[in-house]
């Protein structure tokens, strides 16, 4: 058996570059043995910022949901409205079983007034609040109401002027729900005036206020106008009208 010329084994050095031996730093020539190391499985990861918790997932019933409330639904009373100005060539008279029941019961629905009496600005005003339902039936437009409120546009809208009007959506509609509109016609406006305790007095101390503000509202201020405006007898507004004046 040939011997190392220094005497040591040759089987007990590891062979130069092996795979796996790493001198030791500092040069003691002394080899360790890494395979077994590299076998080991590596360290875990430092521990990083843990994602936010996370909500588990709704229902898709319940992700369809709208917290929005429902559309309230019409009652048999009432009816879908379009809201839009139309002309005044586009309306083809009162509705036709409203004008028959009208002529049957005797009522006079003309208009005794004299459309000269008030301002311009107060007159056009008047055209603008003239907000009048209407129905469409069978391609034409007709006016749901005794008709007055329509004499009383005609007097005073010009021939181009577009009028505020509802129109009632529906296909069909009965003879008392027809009326209802001139019930509401005949009682519910002039609830708004009515004369009551103390009004005639209220009434000449608001139109003395509206004077001193500047409002102009009848082309002749007199005592005899304003009661054929606003519908009162003379001898009920006299002495207020009196005891008011400067």
């Amino acid at each position: 058996m040939q011997q190392h010329p220094d005497g040591g084994d040759p089987a007990s050095e590891p062979a130069s570059g092996a795979s796996g031996a790493e001198p030791v730093p500092g040069g003691s020539g002394t080899a360790i043995n890494t395979p077994a190391a590299a076998s080991q499985p590596p360290p875990d990861p430092a521990p990083t910022d843990r994602a936010p918790h996370r909500a588990p997932d709704r229902p898709a019933a319940i992700e369809g949901r709208s917290d929005a409330p429902a559309p309230r639904r019409t009652s048999s009373l009432e009816h879908d409205i379009e809201v839009r100005r139309v002309r005044l060539d586009e309306i083809d008279g009162v509705d036709e079983d409203i004008t028959q029941f009208l002529r049957e019961n005797d009522v006079l629905v003309e208009v005794s007034m004299q459309s000269d009496r008030w301002s311009v600005p107060v007159t056009r005003i008047a055209v603008q609040c003239l907000h009048l339902p209407l129905w469409y039936r069978r391609g034409r437009l007709v006016h749901l109401g005794s008709g007055k409120a329509l004499t009383l546009a005609r007097r005073l809208a010009h021939h181009d002027d577009l009028l505020p009007a509802s129109i009632v959506q529906t296909k069909t509609l009965s003879l008392q729900q027809k009326l209802n509109y001139v019930a509401w016609e005949l009682e519910f406006l002039p609830a708004l005036h009515r004369p009551g305790n103390g009004y005639p007095a209220a009434a000449v101390a608001l139109w003395r206020a509206l004077e001193k503000a500047g409002v102009a509202s009848l082309r002749r201020p007199g005592l005899r106008d304003f009661a054929s405006a606003t519908g009162m007898s003379v001898s009920a507004l006299k002495p207020h009208w009196t005891q008011g004046a400067d």
